[in-house]
């Protein structure tokens, strides 16, 4: 919050002693020490995790699929699977279509 309201606050001062550039570097002088300020009263430790969980690619209920405009890279999704089966000893062939 210290960050948007040093912003403003810088925003306006450097346009009252610059005009136009000095409102933008004012502004991103301002950014800055709010930044610090959030930091300083709201940057703790990240929690820690328990190793690494980190899933490239995998099927949940209810998950998000990504939706992407342009020409991005995502790991893939998996929509629809079946349980598996494993049959031992038959031996299946293929006739036609069905």
């Amino acid at each position: 919050m210290a960050t948007l309201a040093l912003s403003l606050a810088g925003q306006v001062v450097g346009g009252l002693v610059g005009g136009p550039i000095g409102a933008t570097v004012g502004r991103a002088l301002g950014a800055l020490a709010g930044s610090a300020v959030d930091n300083a009263l709201f940057g703790g430790e990240p929690a820690k995790t328990q190793g690494a969980d980190v899933r490239l690619q995998g099927s949940s209920e209810g998950g998000a699929i990504p939706r992407l405009y342009g020409w991005n890279r995502v790991s893939g999704n998996v929509i629809w699977a079946r349980e598996t089966r494993i049959t031992r000893g038959r031996r299946q062939r293929c006739q036609g279509i069905w």
